[in-house]
């Protein structure tokens, strides 16, 4: 009876998975290890009516983690991002969640440039504090992360102000897409020598 469950639920992800992969809904989301809190996020984007707004409760990996990029690199380049705040449930806004899970109030609508974020929150109160609110172009927000087009993440107001100033001065490490090159030619390597790298040299 336990095998039979198993494979019962083994099955059911994978069909569930084949699904929301092989069926052209969920485009931007259905990509790498797959997430439904991803899916859910593309299907508030896909409902939100022109000139319409949408708003969900989703960990913060929807602007932050590799598997999502597409997601919010498309949501920031088509000005469909509103405003993005992080909380850490550290003081249990959630009582049954565990005290480091991370997650946001994403705010979907249109033509908009410029985007508001905040992180590392822990109360609602905290939304308050201006100084722990910024505002990013899509412009800016591409620049800081041309390659992952994920969330540039600060604690401050003050903190994104630095960095921006910054950026907007010093080059970017920015890989080539078609030779997957850095434009700078610079290499990036795991420790001076690697024995798995480096074995021919180690021999």
């Amino acid at each position: 009876q336990l095998f039979s469950d198993f494979s019962k639920a083994k099955r059911d992800f994978e069909a569930i998975n084949e699904f929301s992969r092989a069926g052209h809904r969920f485009e931007l989301t259905a990509r790498g290890k797959l997430n439904t809190f991803g899916l859910f996020a593309e299907l508030f984007l896909n409902l939100t009516r022109p000139k319409g707004r949408s708003g969900a409760i989703l960990p913060t990996g929807i602007a932050t983690d590799g598997n999502s990029s597409g997601f919010f690199g498309h949501i920031v380049a088509k000005k469909r991002i509103i405003s993005l705040y992080s909380f850490e449930n550290e003081e249990f806004i959630f009582p049954s969640v565990h005290h480091s899970f991370r997650f946001a109030i994403l705010t979907i609508g249109e033509g908009t440039d410029s985007v508001e974020f905040s992180f590392f929150l822990r109360q609602t109160g905290a939304l308050e504090d201006e100084r722990r609110r910024f505002c990013l172009t899509s412009a800016e927000i591409s620049r800081f992360n041309p390659n992952a087009q994920t969330a540039p993440v600060f604690r401050t107001a003050g903190d994104a102000k630095i960095a921006s100033a910054i950026y907007g001065r010093v080059p970017i490490l920015k890989a080539n897409s078609e030779t997957g090159k850095h434009t700078q030619g610079l290499e990036f390597r795991q420790g001076l020598f690697n024995k798995t790298v480096d074995s021919d040299l180690l021999i």
